[in-house]
């Protein structure tokens, strides 16, 4: 366990390099790039949005990092471009959260969330990510870009499943 610690640690500096690199890329998709963005809201599956520039733009922010694994980066690219605001709060316990204030209903419901961790293909994992940020609207763009890259590997899924259910109990 320490092992992977240690290593992990030694790849903090490359995180913080994604976060900033995707942080900026989400912000020009707002501010400059509004078209790229549209494109990649429309696109239909990850071999469409492969074929935007919006895309290639993310994919050339990250080259010559660990961050370049395509059908990933392309799931990342598709999901974020539907992020209408980026907010501090983590992308699991906005699913927690109550609907409404003194509900217990959190706004994405246990069953739509058991259904997130059972996406085994990103192109699933892209439709089901795309139908929530619709839900929640404000997510946090690299804590959520972050999972969605890593996602196969179980330790989110996990990860996810413990905080859900920390903080949405009643969750049916």
């Amino acid at each position: 366990m320490i092992a992977n610690q240690k290593s992990s640690d030694n790849h903090q500096p490359e995180k913080t390099l994604f976060e900033e690199k995707v942080r900026e890329w989400w912000n020009s998709l707002k501010e400059k790039h509004r078209g790229e963005r549209a494109e990649l809201r429309r696109c239909r599956s990850l071999t469409a949005a492969i074929f935007t520039p919006g895309y290639h733009r993310l994919r050339r922010k990250l080259a010559g990092t660990k961050w370049n694994n395509d059908k990933k980066l392309v799931t990342v690219a598709m999901v974020l471009a539907h992020v209408k605001e980026d907010t501090g709060l983590k992308f699991v316990d906005s699913m927690a959260q109550p609907k409404e204030i003194g509900s217990d209903t959190p706004k994405v419901s246990g069953l739509r969330f058991r259904r997130l961790l059972k996406c085994n293909s990103h192109e699933e994992l892209c439709i089901h990510l795309i139908r929530i940020v619709h839900l929640l609207k404000n997510v946090h763009i690299t804590d959520l870009a972050k999972d969605v890259y890593w996602w196969n590997d179980n330790k989110i899924r996990q990860d996810w499943a413990f905080k859900y259910y920390e903080k949405a109990p009643s969750a049916d």
